[in-house]
């Protein structure tokens, strides 16, 4: 099960709403306000990732538990770069191509700028005695 850094005992819970969320972990730094847009970006071609994936196969991708840490501290405002973005490129694709209703808002200039990218690694350590 996730947990803090540093051999911390608080687990990731909880639900996101900014300053609103609930039952997260009070270990977590809390901003009064945003410090700006942040968007995750997890490189699957990184060595980390083969190991821990190797390690852990049963645990999926690190940018959900990173999302939820991000966002209950209220420091930043996520802003979707990875599958929904896709998803939204292939809207943009049939807009384009005259498939969508008529009147449909997809157009471009309606995204967030991130002013940050978070790109996550995991370090692993083994006691070899």
């Amino acid at each position: 099960m996730p947990s803090l850094g540093g051999g911390g005992s608080g687990v990731v819970t909880g639900s996101a709403a900014g300053e609103s969320s609930v039952d997260n972990n009070t270990e977590l730094e809390k901003c009064e306000e945003t410090l700006g847009t942040l968007s995750i970006f997890e490189d699957t071609s990184l060595p980390w990732w083969g190991t821990y994936k190797q390690q852990y196969p049963r645990l999926g991708s690190t940018v959900p538990v990173l999302r939820l840490m991000i966002q209950q501290s209220n420091c930043f405002v996520i802003v979707e770069r990875g599958a929904a973005m896709n998803a939204m490129n292939r809207e943009r694709q049939l807009m384009n191509s005259g498939q969508l209703r008529s009147g449909s808002n997809f157009g471009g200039g309606q995204m967030v700028a991130a002013d940050f990218t978070l790109s996550p690694s995991v370090l692993f350590a083994e006691k070899t005695g």
